[in-house]
């Protein structure tokens, strides 16, 4: 499982998360508009994208690209594709 940065002892960052519906990271969806349904964390095997919302307001997608070792729930790594978008508050990503 993978979670927000709040969850570790003395850090304050929150990162929610929101899975998407289908695996092709770059098929230009907007991300949804962050609400309460949002979570704090994600599965490690995720195999469709996420959209993420982080403490700078800043929204991103990733997709879980591989992973190894270790069990569901506890990997020994995982790799990650990632689209960051820094422009505050713009679902677009």
């Amino acid at each position: 499982m993978c979670g927000s940065q709040d969850t570790a002892s003395g850090l304050t960052r929150k990162t929610y998360f929101k899975v998407g519906a289908a695996s092709n990271l770059l098929d230009c969806v907007s991300s949804y508009k962050k609400d309460a349904a949002w979570a704090t964390h994600m599965g490690d095997h995720e195999t469709n994208y996420v959209f993420l919302y982080d403490n700078d307001l800043h929204y991103s997608k990733l997709i879980v690209d591989s992973f190894s070792g270790g069990v569901s729930g506890i990997p020994a790594w995982i790799k990650v594709k990632w689209i960051y978008n820094k422009t505050i508050r713009k679902l677009r990503v």
